[in-house]
């Protein structure tokens, strides 16, 4: 393994610079930074499944994310939502509720994106909740 040697003040102040200038370059052009795909949730219907107009959001959010791995990019997606207070979840064969953003991570599975780069937030069960536990959790 070859070892960088820093022979003076002045050399290394120019590495460091150099470094600074290269990384805030890829920071510019968008390339360094990761791509982060929140998708809400939006109910379930009685048999567990996600409702039309979250597949579509869903939908896009794949389009997106394919979108962004053909650039070589890292790419995430977060899907949000235990439920709503207003009224209980739907359950499984089990017995055991079916959230949100379990439903949505299902979905997304059965399209072709890999576990690693799903992210699930199923604890919260409004807007105001999604936000905050989002922001804890993976800001």
């Amino acid at each position: 393994m070859k070892r960088i040697v820093i022979h003076s003040p002045i050399e290394g102040a120019f590495s460091v610079l150099f470094l600074v200038a290269f990384f805030y370059l890829l920071w510019k052009s968008g390339e360094f930074l990761p791509v982060a795909i929140v998708i809400p949730g939006g109910g379930l219907t009685k048999g567990g499944e996600c409702p039309p107009h979250t597949k579509l959001r869903i939908e896009k959010a794949f389009s997106l994310y394919t979108e962004k791995k053909k650039l070589k990019r890292v790419v995430h997606i977060i899907t949000l939502s235990g439920g709503t207070p207003y009224k209980p979840n739907p359950v499984d064969n089990n017995g055991f509720p079916i959230w949100e953003a379990t439903a949505a991570t299902k979905l997304l599975l059965s399209m072709g994106v890999p576990p690693e780069d799903i992210f699930e937030e199923a604890f919260s069960l409004d807007t105001i909740g999604n936000v905050r536990i989002f922001g804890y959790s993976y800001c």
